[in-house]
């Protein structure tokens, strides 16, 4: 009997002798939850998710692969990303493939072993992915893919294992189907953009898989000891592989060391952090992020002068970043060179990600400096950060009013808006509102715990004579050597003048000299706060929160 080549290849009656009689359940299950997954993004995100490939952080929150963060402790997305797909022409061709190879596979090798070859396929096909990234060029991956290159692979296998079985113009024609599926597949891959490191390792382990599990008789559905145990060892080749990938040992661009610094600092552990971009400096002196990160982190730690000296080093090995830029005009604003920091702002390409923020920043120091109606009039071009900008500008002007009606604004469309609650609180500190400071102070820190509401809420707790003044105090502060500081001031460890001569090595001395002041004007101390408020108007930055509390606070005082 012989069969045209187009239906040869995954034609039943040639494998007849072979396929037991069972339902490929397995493939009709996998091909619900991938069409359920897809339905479920449709109806989530929208638009987006059905016709094209939905936003990197989507895909990011729905389990996709991206190598620095699969690699740092979230190997689930090895697994998660084979079930997601990048519009409807993605889940459309790989189910198709999925029906055709699937159902004949899981009856060659029985459900239990086509389950093991498509997870474990689609697991080697993910890190054969992280392992591009890391040495050739970043990719975040989702599909099937990977898994149905492995049945393919498995298949093939199947058919050498047995090709003396078959006529040989049949098998002929089996392996030149294979070669112009394989060509199909890598052509068509070039032109889509897609995953090939995920195709190659689908398939290299697809057939080592269909190897070890092939069927000792027809529909023999457990496999067999000897089989368990070679499944196992190449379980453990992937984890041998997922254990050099996270080591960092073949991350020709530090990806995974810097996205660890990336998750230390959104945990707030910034000196830990910083010891880790310095360690990729080592290694990689001429890594620009690694700079840009390290300046930002330093920048956290309170230590401007790092900063400047990261944004720097990162500008002189590209000047034109514009991560590298912002990095600057942003340090440069914290040390009080104003020229500078716009004059880096105005550097920023309007295509650029950096630019909404150094618009925002720039219209605060115009803002700073006294121009209140050229700051309100770049505000007011500046419409995707308008009502942001207009809110810092009327705080730093003293139009309390304005800025407490943006700042409750902006609150109701984004309720954690950090900014906006962070002008509520110095609001009713200014007020006298301690109870609300507290509170605010309170929610900041549930996201974020920032020194300055824990400060605010410590002093505010003590003019309220509240019983527990602390609260906020234990466990959120003690994280740098200066807000170690802050703690032993307000516990009454360390003197004002102790406090001072911290600061001074630390580079925080407008920080210091407005939370003595304030904290002395806590204790109806105003003969001693007034000259530590003087000197904060006087030397300080005039953009920092603690400067416009100062200034307020000295201008109550009686002369």
């Amino acid at each position: 009997m012989t069969f045209g080549e187009k239906s040869v290849l995954f034609n039943e009656k040639l494998f007849a002798q072979w396929l037991s009689k069972q339902r490929p359940w397995a493939t009709y299950g996998l091909i619900f939850t991938n069409v359920a997954v897809f339905v479920a993004m449709c109806v989530l995100i929208g638009k987006a998710a059905f016709l094209s490939a939905p936003s990197t952080q989507q895909l990011l929150e729905w389990g996709a692969n991206c190598a620095p963060v699969t690699l740092q402790a979230q190997e689930w997305r090895l697994v998660t990303c084979g079930f997601l797909h990048l519009g409807i022409m993605h889940l459309v061709m790989n189910m198709s493939v999925l029906w055709l190879v699937g159902r004949i596979c899981e009856r060659l090798f029985g459900s239990l072993r086509f389950l093991i070859i498509y997870f474990l396929s689609g697991i080697g096909a993910a890190l054969f992915t992280d392992l591009s990234y890391l040495l050739i060029a970043p990719i975040i991956s989702a599909g099937a893919s990977g898994s149905i290159c492995g049945l393919l692979g498995a298949y093939f296998w199947f058919i050498q294992a047995h090709k003396q079985e078959f006529e040989p113009g049949i098998y002929k024609s089996m392996i030149r189907k294979f070669a112009e599926y394989t060509i199909v597949i890598v052509v068509f891959g070039v032109f889509v953009h897609a995953d090939q490191a995920a195709h190659f390792g689908g398939v290299l382990f697809g057939g080592i898989l269909g190897a070890a599990l092939l069927p000792q008789s027809k529909g023999a559905c457990a496999p067999g000891p000897r089989q368990l145990v070679i499944v196992s060892l190449i379980c453990l080749s992937l984890c041998g592989l997922l254990f050099v990938e996270a080591s960092g040992a073949v991350d020709a661009n530090d990806y995974v060391q810097l996205y660890r610094a990336q998750v230390l600092r959104d945990n707030r552990h910034e000196e830990e952090a910083a010891t880790c971009l310095k360690d990729v400096l080592k290694h990689h002196p001429n890594n620009v992020d690694a700079y840009v990160s390290l300046s930002t982190c330093a920048m956290e730690l309170n230590d401007s002068k790092s900063a400047l000296e990261a944004a720097i080093a990162a500008l002189k090995l590209k000047p034109d970043s514009a991560a590298a830029l912002y990095a600057h005009a942003a340090t440069a604003n914290r040390v009080g060179d104003y020229d500078t920091c716009v004059n880096e702002c105005a550097k920023i390409q309007a295509n650029s990600p950096y630019f909404k923020l150094s618009r925002s920043l720039m219209i605060q120091v115009v803002g700073a400096q006294g121009d209140l109606d050229l700051a309100l009039k770049e505000a007011e071009e500046n419409n995707d950060t308008a009502e942001l900008a207009k809110m810092s500008i009327y705080l730093q002007a003293g139009e309390d009013a304005q800025s407490k009606t943006l700042a409750s604004a902006i609150l109701k469309k984004d309720p954690n808006n950090m900014w906006a609650l962070l002008a509520l609180l110095e609001l009713d500190w200014s007020a006298g509102n301690y109870q609300k400071v507290m509170k605010l102070a309170q929610q900041i820190c549930h996201t974020s715990k920032d020194d300055y509401s824990v400060f605010l809420y410590t002093i505010a707790a003590k003019l309220s004579n509240d019983a527990h003044p602390n609260l906020l105090l234990d466990g959120n502060v003690e994280r740098t050597k200066w807000t170690k500081a802050i703690a032993d001031y307000l516990r009454n460890r360390i003197t004002e003048t102790q406090l001072i001569d911290r600061a001074q090595l630390l580079d925080q001395q407008t920080e210091a000299h407005a939370y003595i002041g304030l904290n002395l004007l806590a204790q109806h101390r105003w003969t001693q706060a007034k000259p530590y408020l003087e000197w904060t108007v006087q030397h300080g930055v005039p953009t920092f929160t603690e400067y416009h509390l100062a200034s307020q606070e000295l201008a109550r005082l009686k002369p």
